[in-house]
């Protein structure tokens, strides 16, 4: 049935007018967004200012060091009125000028080696708060540090003036903020000090509710119930702060299951009802994380494409299936007895048990202790020295060390090219390979080949992403108890015991939030044995041998933070294996590290003091660990090998290699 022609006019009429409205509505509401958080800006700006002339007059005699500590106090309280906005704008120049921690870095952008030295809030903290804060030498140190402080943030205020704001840019802003709060803010990553966290904490807080209720103000009448909702939830979310007695005390269990998780999954039901774009709707670029994702602690938070390189569509069961197949064949190493499942072992949550693995041919030991590929996948640089970009990347380099598969690239691809049965399953896997460039490096157009190799095992580590312990599912509110050892543990972990702060929640390793997209190492001064006293600082010099660009001294001993997922199942602990228990373990960082025992360095990234855990809170960190166990649906090997055509005694090789 046709509509009359008035009908029709009225009908778009009605559409253009409430587009109009919906058009005018945004703009309004952006430009009160932007108004706001330029005049907090503006704040933050004054406060460095006289923070730096305070400071200078504290250094001259002239007022006494109180009233820095208190103009620095009121600084970090303006920065985290506008935090959000700073961090969403330019977070790579927030921690390298503004609010790093407070450490020597490598600037990761630069081809060369660049240091960039410490600067910032956390570094005057430090310095504002110690014990010699009044010698003379520390303040005469703090006066060129505030100054630069205040230049820093005045450096940037173009880029804060000019940046494009949209209603897609403040949800996303908004978000992420959530998950900072929960993975860093909770932690006091940034407040080393003042003991100011919590104050600092309800300021955050107070600037999501606001932004929050912003964007459910005019929600229309049917959707009262959402609105409701995240009116409720922003409130509880202040009010939490407003109830905490101490930063130590805080019930961060609570705080991310009842007010934060709720909050960032009821706002993107405010971004669909609004029909507000996501960045997946401007780019076809995979992004570390997921605009879409409805809880933190789920593995749907983060794309597993960013980090692989392999495109979502491409991760096809016949890939995977492919990768998987591959990993337990030992056709890779020239002796065609070590596959990659031979050091991790799927029983033993894909490690292998032993503080260093055996090498090729039994022939002693290789460096460094097996590391397990479950959530693997989720990370920007591989190995312990971080000297592997790319996961694909990483199969070269098992291939191609002798004391590992002890082979070529060429020479292993020769090898699986010698099987009709591969062939065919490469074929499957990777059906486009000579007209689809997103599927094959240019100009390559034969299916088995190393970089078809790599993705295939890539995508095979990708299926081993899952985040679904105990403590995951609790904090969804799937399940409705959990044990109050675990529950004090995971206090401790992201409070009191500082594990958090290096061990980023949700995926508990360096991957740094809110944004995911760096991997940081720590130097720990791991001994050779586990003594209490007088250690020996273990040799391997970490990623100081890794790249070029990380031949820097602070660098030197630094390892990749490996997940404490599922590290009740592997055991032994370090680089170098030397810990058996997860209980040596704790007392280790309990006791500040290798400094605690006898091994004092310049740049150990730990605190150098004791944590104090008392027996039972050591007890409950490691209840909390092991109630990170998730290994439901891994492992299944391969019922059988491809055959190898002409060559019998290869078709003799066992699945996972021989170990």
């Amino acid at each position: 049935m046709r509509l009359p022609v008035l009908t029709v006019t009225l009908v778009l009429t009605c559409l253009i007018l409430t587009s109009a409205l919906s058009t005018n509505e945004s703009t309004n509401r952006v430009q009160l967004i932007r108004s706001a958080l330029l005049t907090d800006y503006d704040v933050f700006l004054e406060c460095t200012t006289v923070l730096s002339a305070t400071i200078d007059s504290v250094q001259r005699g002239q007022l006494p060091l109180t009233r820095a500590r208190a103009a620095y106090i009121r600084t970090r309280m303006a920065y985290k009125n506008v935090e959000m906005f700073l961090e969403y704008l330019d977070q790579e120049y927030v921690n390298s000028y503004l609010n790093g921690a407070p450490l020597p870095r490598s600037d990761r952008n630069s081809s060369f080696i660049v240091i960039i030295e410490p600067e910032g809030q956390q570094i005057i903290e430090e310095m504002l708060f110690s014990d010699a804060a009044c010698t003379d030498s520390a303040l005469t140190q703090l006066v060129p540090k505030a100054a630069l402080l205040r230049d820093n943030a005045q450096q940037i205020r173009p880029i804060v003036r000019s940046a494009p704001l949209t209603d897609r840019h403040c949800m996303a802003m908004l978000r992420q903020s959530i998950v900072r709060l929960v993975s860093m803010g909770i932690t006091g990553f940034d407040s080393p000090a003042s003991g100011n966290t919590v104050r600092e904490l309800r300021v955050n807080a107070q600037r999501i509710a606001w932004l929050a209720h912003i964007y459910v103000e005019s929600l229309p009448h049917e959707q009262a119930e959402l609105q409701s909702q995240v009116k409720g939830l922003s409130k509880g979310l202040v009010a939490f702060f407003d109830k905490q007695k101490s930063f130590e005390q805080m019930d961060r269990v609570a705080f991310i299951r009842d007010w934060a998780d709720p909050l960032f999954g009821a706002l993107l039901d405010v971004q669909l009802a609004r029909s507000i774009e996501s960045v997946e709707d401007y780019t076809s670029l995979p992004q570390a994380t997921n605009s879409k994702a409805r809880h933190i602690f789920d593995a749907s938070l983060l794309n597993a494409s960013y980090f692989t390189g392999i495109p979502a569509k491409n991760c096809t069961p016949e890939l995977v299936e492919l990768g998987r197949t591959l990993f337990f064949d030992p056709i890779l190493s020239s002796t065609n007895d070590r596959a990659c499942a031979s050091c991790h072992k799927p029983e033993k949550a894909f490690t292998d048990g032993a503080s260093t693995s055996i090498a090729l041919g039994h022939d002693g030991n290789i460096l460094r202790n097996a590391p397990t590929i479950l959530n693997a996948a989720l990370a920007d640089k591989f190995f312990y020295d971080l000297r592997a970009s790319r996961l694909e990347d990483v199969i070269d380099h098992v291939v191609t060390n002798d004391r590992e598969f002890g082979s070529t690239v060429s020479d292993m691809v020769a090898r699986i090219r010698t099987s009709a049965e591969y062939a065919q399953k490469f074929a499957l896997a990777f059906p486009n390979v000579s007209d689809d460039r997103n599927n094959a490096p240019n100009g390559v157009t034969e299916r088995i080949h190393s970089w078809s190799v790599g993705q295939a095992i890539a995508a095979y580590i990708v299926s081993l992403t899952r985040f679904n312990s105990p403590v995951d599912q609790y904090l969804r509110r799937e399940t409705k108890v959990l044990a109050a050892p675990v529950r004090r543990g995971f206090n401790l972990f992201m409070g009191k015991a500082a594990c958090g702060t290096c061990h980023f929640a949700p995926t508990f390793t360096g991957l740094v939030p809110p944004r995911y997209t760096e991997t940081e190492s720590e130097v720990l001064g791991v001994p050779t044995q586990p003594v209490v006293a007088h250690a020996t600082l273990d040799a391997d010099i970490g990623r100081f041998g890794g790249t070029i660009k990380d031949q820097v001294v602070f660098l030197r001993h630094s390892f990749k933070t490996m997940t404490v997922r599922n590290v009740a199942l592997t055991a032994p602990y370090m680089h170098n294996g030397v810990y058996k228990t997860l209980e040596q373990v704790v007392d280790f960082y309990n006791r500040g590290g290798g400094d605690g025992i006898g091994i004092p360095l310049k740049y150990q990234t730990l605190p150098f003091d004791k944590l104090d855990l008392t027996a039972q809170e050591q007890r409950d960190l490691v209840s909390f660990m092991k109630a990170l166990t998730d290994t439901a649906g891994f492992g299944t090997r391969p019922s059988r090998l491809p055959v190898i055509d002409g060559r019998a005694e290869l078709n003799k090789r066992v699945i996972g290699g021989v170990y």
